[in-house]
C-alpha cells in the first residue's frame, strides 16, 4: 500500500495484511517456517485477485561476458538497464 504509486505497483493492491507478509516473508530465511507464511499469503493474493497470471515465462538469459552491472531477479530482465554499461576497450 505504501508503494502504490512504485513502478511494479501494476495491481493498485492496498491491504494491510498483504503488505504484512511483503514486509515479513523477506526476513524468514529457514524455508520449513516460510512455507505456511507463503501458502497464506497466495490465499489472500488468490482471494484478492489483484492480477491476472496467465502464464510464466519458462525461460534462460544469457549475458555477453562484456556486459556490466546487470541484475536481474523475478520482476525481469530490464529492471536496471540503466546501470548497464560496457567497458571502453571492449566496444
Amino acid at each position: 500500500s505504501d508503494n502504490i504509486s512504485e513502478t511494479y505497483a501494476w495491481s493498485g493492491t492496498q491491504r494491510p495484511d498483504i503488505d504484512r507478509f511483503l514486509e515479513e516473508l523477506p526476513l524468514v530465511v529457514d524455508r520449513e517456517e516460510a512455507k505456511p507464511i507463503w501458502s497464506e499469503y497466495q490465499e489472500l493474493l488468490v482471494d484478492e485477485q489483484p492480477y491476472t497470471f496467465f502464464f510464466f515465462d519458462d525461460r534462460l538469459d544469457g549475458i555477453n561476458k562484456r556486459l556490466r552491472g546487470v541484475e536481474m531477479d523475478a520482476r525481469g530482465e530490464w529492471l536496471n538497464i540503466k546501470d548497464w554499461w560496457i567497458p571502453a576497450d571492449q566496444r
